[in-house]
């Protein structure tokens, strides 16, 4: 037998001299090091990169400038509002963020200030009004009649198009400036907005995803990321609507909300969370907060989203179409059309339109019926609020975010501002409407003052002092005193037909936008001839930069003065002024206009007084713009040198007039020629005032005529 010749064994290496060598261990553990750390440094590099182009960062809503008067610390530091804090909240649209009205104060706080923080969205803010007319313009007016001994001061920091969670961070950073009231008007965007959340991804709708997402935010790779993320969605978007999209369409991410979708409940809950946070920040430092509830048109304007069908089969939603078509031709009387969309409605339930009819029906038949009828009062209100509820495109609040803000008062020692009973007690039905709201939110300027009234009425309730309520003037006497005039009112009444005018809100509200057509067209048609250009130069986006919005009033003044109607400009500087920020060039020449008007009444003399003391802190204030901000545009200088004309400065005038007039050309180059002309001719110094107008008509152009005409001032 024969045996099989066993294979050959294998043997470990062993090392010596032939064998084949390993990685050692140490080796090994080197290796995986780097390819572990390898990516974070990768990452790190890459944020570092992006740092440097501009990315990342936290900015903060207010900044702290610097000496009010670097000779009079006791004077205390100007903090300004910035753009870039609130704007950093927008992920995907950096570019076309909410804005925050411009506004400075003084820290520490003057000893005799009363300081109202107001908080929430663009309705606190007072879109559409211009600043000078919103509900913080009324109350601050109103509160100064209340309390003459204290310097009322209303900071409003509401913001366009954010949810409560930027509403939360812009209040916490605030409230460490020393506010004697904290006022919050906060919940229509819970769905849309700045973390909004239809308008987040899935998985950053809840209170710590949000703070998350918003440390990633903060990175300059999450912006980066944001922002290339932003221009592919616009572009898609601008390309649908065949032109740039406005904000408000931006930022609707689901346009069809169902009644039991999960957002809203996300959206309860984030509001919830957000305003218990806000009042524990405001207890944390012992500063009451008034928390409001919420007013919205639901009278006047229907359910923007489509309406949600439920269950019903084909034939009940073919029943329920007939009946709206009948009774939007208006041919039913109210009986009849209550009849017909209560059948409709029983068998869709949830429709948000079929609930509105009803609501309107109802109301018009309990006004037909000429009694009131308690029973028919509390359905139609019953059906606005269940409109209101179940509109799939919730831009309004609704019933759930009322309860909400209700329980979160409870709950807190925050007190409860009811703002909606009070709109509805003052509207037509007690159902809010076109009287007191120019939209779905935004409130007319009568809407502004009702919330500025009830919102003084609060404040002085809290501090102990109800009784002087009655020391606040009438409302026709505070739109005298701040201004109104048909050029803002024009201004609103465009804003709101643009608005009106988006897709959905046309389709679904078809006679809003003619409405405020009609009265811009009214508008227009009362203000003196030949303002179109005026109007139109206003509408254009070239017109607003740096973050502030000219007044139209203020274009207005300076058309009427150039025709030399000084008494109509006169009237329009003060509401300007009002709207523009104080450390601003554009508030410097309102100033100057309205203090020039002033003088040429007296005579012609050097200011005294009250006015002279306006000259004085408008030059401060346009010194601290060179000084701290480094605002050297040349229309900062040449308003200076300017306002130290008016107070008989003319040698102090020089030297901003000599740099106005090295930075500035045009029609604004022969201004400051002009006054430095009138300059040197008061100081005896003719042979400069000659010299500047030579080279005036040497090297001006088309200018040269003006320049000649300035001969006259030399007595030439």
């Amino acid at each position: 037998m024969c045996s099989m010749p066993k294979p050959p064994t294998r043997t470990k290496p062993s090392g010596k001299a032939g064998a084949t060598p390993t990685l050692s261990a140490r080796k090994k553990a080197l290796f995986i090091a780097v390819c572990l750390v390898f990516p974070l440094v990768l990452v790190v590099l890459v944020e570092a990169g992006l740092r440097l182009a501009g990315f990342g960062g936290r900015p903060p809503t207010l900044r702290v400038l610097g000496a009010v008067d670097p000779d009079r610390p006791e004077l205390g530091r100007v903090v300004t509002t910035s753009t870039e804090g609130p704007g950093s909240f927008f992920y995907m649209n950096r570019d076309r963020p909410g804005t925050i009205e411009l506004f400075s104060f003084v820290t520490p706080k003057p000893e005799r200030t009363f300081r109202v923080m107001l908080f929430g969205e663009s309705a606190i803010k007072g879109f559409p009004q211009p600043p000078a007319f919103s509900a913080g313009a009324f109350l601050r007016e109103m509160l100064a009649d209340a309390m003459p001994e204290r310097d009322v001061e209303v900071l409003n920091f509401g913001t366009t198009a954010i949810a409560s969670y930027p509403v939360l961070e812009i209040l916490r950073e605030a409230v460490a400036f020393e506010p004697d009231v904290v006022i919050v008007y906060c919940g229509n965007n819970e769905f849309y907005g700045a973390f909004g959340v239809a308008s987040l991804n899935r998985g950053a709708r809840s209170p710590g995803a949000m703070r998350a997402q918003r440390w990633f935010q903060t990175r300059g790779i999450g912006q980066a990321i944001g922002d290339w993320r932003g221009r592919v969605v616009r572009a898609r978007q601008d390309a649908e609507a065949d032109g740039a999209r406005t904000l408000m369409e931006t930022m609707v991410g689901q346009s069809f909300i169902g009644v039991d979708s999960p957002l809203r409940e996300a959206a309860v809950r984030n509001l919830s969370h957000n305003l218990r946070e806000m009042a524990a920040a405001c207890d944390a430092i012992g500063v009451p907060m008034l928390l409001c509830t919420l007013a919205s048109n639901e009278r006047d304007m229907a359910p923007l989203g489509e309406p949600d069908w439920g269950d019903a089969d084909q034939a009940v939603r073919a029943k329920g179409e007939a009946a709206l078509v009948r009774v939007r031709s208006g041919e039913l009387s109210p009986r009849e059309a209550v009849d017909l969309l209560t059948e409709a409605h029983l068998a869709a339930i949830d429709h948000s339109l079929l609930s509105f009819f009803l609501g309107r029906a109802s109301l018009a038949l309990l006004e037909a019926e000429g009694s009131a009828n308690l029973d028919q009062e509390v359905l139609y209100s019953r059906y606005f609020e269940d409109a209101t509820r179940d509109d799939t495109m919730p831009w309004r609040p609704n019933w759930h975010t009322d309860q909400a803000i209700r329980e979160v008062a409870e709950k807190t020692s925050a007190m409860l501002v009811d703002v909606l009973a009070a709109f509805r007690e003052a509207s037509p039905g007690k159902a809010v409407g076109w009287e007191l709201m120019d939209d779905h939110v935004h409130f007319s300027l009568e809407g502004q003052q009702l919330l500025a009234r009830t919102l003084a009425g609060a404040v002085l309730e809290r501090e102990g002092l109800s009784e002087r309520a009655s020391r606040m003037a009438s409302d026709e006497d505070y739109r005298a005193r701040l201004g109104d005039n048909p050029f803002d009112r024009y201004g609103v009444a465009h804003q709101m037909r643009v608005l009106l005018s988006v897709p959905f809100m046309r389709e679904t509200n078809p006679g809003a936008a003619p409405r405020f057509d009609a009265r811009a067209r009214a508008l227009r048609n009362a203000m003196p001839s030949g303002m179109d250009e005026v109007l139109q130069r206003w509408q254009r986006a070239e017109t607003h930069t740096g973050g502030v919005r000219r007044p139209l009033s203020g274009m207005a003044a300076r058309e009427l003065l150039r025709r030399g109607d000084t008494g109509a400009a006169r009237g329009l500087l003060k509401p300007a002024i009002a709207s523009v920020p104080a450390y601003s060039s554009l508030h410097l020449e309102y100033v100057y206009l309205d203090l020039a008007l002033r003088a040429a009444a007296s005579g012609g003399e050097a200011l005294t007084g009250e006015d002279a003391e306006r000259a004085r802190a408008a030059i401060g204030r346009g010194r601290f713009l060179i000084l701290q901000v480094g605002a050297r545009t040349g229309m900062t200088e040449r308003n200076i040198g300017r306002l130290h004309q008016l107070l008989g400065e003319w040698e102090a005038a020089l030297p901003m007039l000599l740099e106005a007039q090295r930075r500035l050309g045009g029609t604004d180059r022969v201004a400051v020629d002009q006054a430095l002309v009138l300059s040197y001719v008061r100081l005896g110094r003719r042979g400069e005032a000659l010299a500047v107008i030579e080279h005036g008509v040497q090297a001006s152009g088309d200018f040269g005529p003006m320049y000649e005409r300035m001969r006259g001032m030399l007595g030439e």
